[in-house]
């Protein structure tokens, strides 16, 4: 029988320390986590949540690997994170706009390479699922920076300005990091999963939270699809997405669908989170 496992991620506020003075401070992405967490839980998920000071860049690794040593043919790995998206400078020449895209955890960036590098620990045959309500996380590549921030909301992005002042302050630990990640081949690594992101925006956009709302604007609109329809299948699940950001969003946010070759297609059409 198929089994399930599921790390959901959600902060608040990063560690200014390492972020040079920038607290990042949001309101939603632990209420995010939570709900994301309790939905994977009631479909029979093993399920791990990480929160806040918790969302250590060791933590998280080592949960994904956690996963990957369990996980077997046919089987699903569940991947949900809510924060700010940021960036650092690309070392390996594999970036149009010379830029990694990065999720921001407490102590430090976690770069699009190291995700490719851990998805070729999993076996072949297993099912990677990852939801992304962050910026930056249109395939985890490309996005903008000049892009206008709505009335009542906040971008789920790290300001340019600390972009580059978290880089130069930890600049030896990202070019070792850069260095080593290119000494493993992170961007030939063979990955045998098939993997499926559903992204709460394109390249070019920015994901957002309204001031007011209990959750970010991606995980809100996930969270009304699946009280409507809580067997739809993931295409099904992007269009309406789709549909319910641009109604409230006026088109600024667009949710992007991102299958990786590997990833079986009738996947695509399986209901949400079924083992």
């Amino acid at each position: 029988m198929s089994k399930g496992y599921a790390v959901v991620l959600g902060l608040n506020h990063v560690d200014p320390v390492h972020y040079d003075g920038w607290d990042g401070e949001l309101a939603q992405p632990e209420n995010d986590a939570r709900a994301i967490c309790e939905i994977a839980s009631k479909r029979g998920f093993k399920s791990k949540i990480i929160l806040g000071n918790n969302v250590t860049r060791l933590n998280v690794i080592y949960s994904v690997r956690e996963a990957a040593q369990e996980l077997e043919s046919g089987d699903i790995f569940f991947f949900y994170y809510s924060g700010h998206g940021g960036q650092l400078p690309d070392m390996d020449g594999d970036e149009e706009d010379g830029m990694d895209e990065t999720w921001c955890l407490y102590d430090g960036e976690l770069i699009d390479d190291e995700l490719r590098l851990l998805w070729s620990e999993f076996k072949e045959g297993v099912h990677i699922l990852v939801l992304s309500d962050s910026c930056h996380s249109g395939t985890m590549t490309k996005a903008s920076a000049g892009e206008p921030v709505l009335e009542n909301c906040v971008k789920k992005a790290m300001p340019t300005e600390y972009v580059r002042k978290t880089y130069f302050k930890n600049k030896s630990f990202y070019d070792n990091l850069a260095r080593e990640l290119m000494d493993k081949g992170a961007n030939e690594k063979e990955v045998k999963a098939g993997v499926l992101l559903i992204s709460g925006c394109q390249d070019e956009q920015s994901s957002y939270a309204f001031t007011f709302d209990e959750n970010s604007a991606f995980t809100t609109a996930l969270l009304q699809v699946l009280e409507e329809d809580p067997t739809i299948h993931y295409s099904l699940l992007h269009e309406k997405l789709v549909d319910k950001l641009d109604k409230r969003l006026r088109g600024k946010q667009k949710p992007n669908l991102y299958p990786t070759e590997q990833c079986d297609l009738a996947f695509l059409e399986q209901d949400f989170l079924t083992i």
